[in-house]
């Protein structure tokens, strides 16, 4: 599924054309996030996700924060096969169709930010996001730095969105982070889209008598995945619109 402008780049057009984004099946997550709210996303790319994050109205600012040339140099890699076609995909123009794709809707409260996701957070003030949707690199110990700095940023509603559920560093990371930081996991796709979502802990969730079962369980079992769901449905966000 393409969004948003289409790439006048042969290389980028055969990339979006050629390999599958699951943008239209990630799009669920936008009712998720609260509106009124700050996020950014980690991990732009072309900016095919991007554009429904950028053109989601209720969202009162959003960031786009990507490296780009920065980390991968003029052309991405190589080895990353079709989703760069094969190292053919420059950064910079991947860069200019994001930041194109990014301003269509001419929204206020959008910008793109061209520097690596942990640098980006330790410039921010704590407690200023409510959410992040993270979609950048598979390091682990990457990803446990990025969550530690999330927890000191985000707001005492914040929450954590994330891609790709079924790869092992993600998985783990995730499920490392919890083990020591007050997050629960509401649900998480062991099939495609691969979609998972944190959420700072709320004690008074885990009371007893709380008005319904599920309120007592937002925690999944560490290391266990959970596929969507109804049931995942209904854990829904509180406050969520």
């Amino acid at each position: 599924m393409l969004t948003g402008c289409f790439p006048t780049d042969p290389h980028i057009a055969r990339m979006e054309m050629d390999f599958d984004h699951r943008v239209g099946a990630r799009s669920f997550l936008l009712k998720h996030i609260p509106r009124n709210t700050v996020g950014a996303e980690f991990g732009v790319y072309t900016g095919l996700f991007s554009s429904l994050l950028a053109a989601e109205p209720k969202f009162t600012q959003v960031s786009f924060v990507d490296p780009w040339w920065q980390k991968f140099g003029s052309h991405y890699p190589q080895d990353w096969g079709g989703y760069t076609d094969f190292g053919r995909v420059a950064t910079k123009k991947a860069y200019l169709l994001a930041c194109e794709r990014i301003a269509k809707p001419g929204l206020a409260g959008r910008s793109v930010e061209v520097t690596d996701s942990q640098l980006w957070l330790n410039w921010m003030p704590d407690d200023s996001l409510d959410w992040v949707y993270v979609d950048c690199g598979f390091s682990y110990h990457d990803k446990i730095a990025e969550f530690k700095l999330l927890d000191r940023k985000l707001r005492k509603s914040g929450l954590i969105l994330g891609d790709d559920w079924w790869v092992d560093e993600i998985f783990t990371a995730v499920n490392d982070f919890i083990k020591t930081h007050a997050f629960d996991l509401v649900f998480a796709q062991t099939s495609p889209p691969g979609q998972w979502l944190l959420r700072r802990s709320y004690p008074q969730r885990h009371s007893e008598g709380a008005a319904e079962p599920w309120q007592n369980e937002l925690r999944a079992d560490l290391g266990l995945s959970l596929p969507w769901s109804a049931t995942a449905h209904k854990r829904s966000l509180i406050g969520a619109p």
